[in-house]
């Protein structure tokens, strides 16, 4: 094989290898199972509130961080995440409240201009 493909093979392994997830390490793995069951549970639906965060879909956020809630009842992260939420649900349904009558108004008209 050439120089300069066996240099590309390595090259493409080398990139592989990199790409791959690894593995935590061994002090990592022992905090985490010492973590109590309470605890990997409340981690995970705060976690997952954030995802769902992301994505601007507030009110499941909201009930996944309920959740973590009864994992580790009042907790201040969880719940200012709880009250994060009921914000941005209530910009939104301002916001709704804003165009619906503004698109109703506009169907309105083109229906009396058709006729």
């Amino acid at each position: 094989m050439p120089i300069e493909q066996n240099s590309l093979l390595l090259n493409l392994v080398d990139f592989r290898l990199s790409n791959t997830k690894t593995k935590p390490m061994a002090h990592e793995e022992v905090h985490e199972e010492n973590l109590s069951h309470e605890e990997i549970r409340y981690r995970y639906h705060i976690q997952r509130g954030s995802e769902y965060m992301k994505i601007d879909l507030f009110r499941s956020a909201r009930e996944t961080y309920k959740e973590a809630l009864m994992y580790k009842p009042g907790d201040p992260l969880a719940a200012g995440k709880i009250d994060l939420c009921n914000d941005y649900i209530k910009r939104d349904r301002k916001k709704v409240l804003v165009i619906v009558p503004i698109v109703l108004a506009l169907i309105i008209c083109v229906i009396l201009l058709n006729i």
